[in-house]
């Protein structure tokens, strides 16, 4: 319902830049006649302003009638899927979000080029999901930042992390397929085959297995954890064919959980 609504915004709001004009935002509760009709055109309320159910993008402000019949949270949610694609993540470099701060709506190989230290103690995903990286590049150990306890992340344990050392942060893209997965026992896509759909807390007492060389990601974006319920080091696994556990970074081969990725 959620990607509907979304859809439906967005296919609405190319509607309404055909019809928007150029006016002041700050008349646009009461004012001139002229701009009370552009507010008509654009299905622009003063109730809308309010809830922040609108942009403005080069002096035109777009409303978005959609969000206005929906609740103030899932508004907020449809606006950070329109127009930060990717989302939005905030670092800090002290624990329970305090300190130096960086907020992020991209990819960022060097975070030293953005005058942040290569180091990070909690976190706040405000949308989508992120993974940070304790090399340049997107290399080294992986360190997933998503919406599955709600975003934050007041200290670095709360991403199974005994460092604080980050040192690139890229976001996850989302796969809208239904989530499936495949493991393998063995590499090259042999052995015996784990077919996954939902987040299982343990591979041992659901599959007798936990010792995994290949996989195929056939929908969703996943993360594999080294222990049980989530816990140890982790892994991403996006959509496509992994012949090889090394291709994600997982040279022990050992899978003791895995869930999906969660982005809102």
């Amino acid at each position: 319902m959620m990607l509907e609504a979304t859809v439906g915004a967005q296919d609405h709001q190319t509607k309404l830049r055909r019809n928007a004009k150029a006016f002041n935002p700050k008349d646009v509760g009461g004012g001139t006649a002229q701009n009370n009709q552009i507010r008509q055109k654009v299905g622009l309320t003063p109730a809308s302003l309010s809830a922040g159910l609108g942009v403005e993008r080069g002096g035109v402000f777009i409303a978005l009638p959609e969000l206005n019949s929906r609740s103030s949270k899932l508004g907020s949610v449809l606006q950070r899927v329109f127009f930060w694609s990717n989302g939005r993540v905030t670092l800090y470099d002290q624990r329970n979000f305090s300190g130096r701060r960086l907020d992020l709506t991209g990819d960022c190989p060097h975070l030293q080029e953005k005058n942040f230290p290569e180091r990070c103690n909690s976190v706040h995903v405000e949308s989508g999901a992120w993974v940070g990286y304790e090399e340049q590049n997107y290399r080294g150990r992986q360190h997933l930042w998503d919406m599955y306890e709600s975003g934050d992340y007041p200290s670095a344990d709360r991403w199974c992390s005994s460092s604080d050392q980050i040192a690139s942060v890229r976001s996850l893209k989302q796969d809208q397929s239904v989530p499936r997965i495949h493991l393998f026992e063995w590499p090259g896509y042999s052995g015996r085959r784990c077919e996954i759909q939902e987040d299982v807390p343990n591979m041992m007492s659901r599959f007798r297995v936990n010792n995994i060389s290949s996989a195929r990601v056939l929908g969703g974006t996943w993360v594999a954890y080294q222990e049980p319920n989530y816990r140890g080091a982790h892994f991403i696994l996006e959509r496509g064919d992994h012949n090889n556990c090394n291709e994600w970074g997982n040279h022990s081969g050992i899978i003791g959980s895995i869930r999906r990725v969660q982005f809102m």
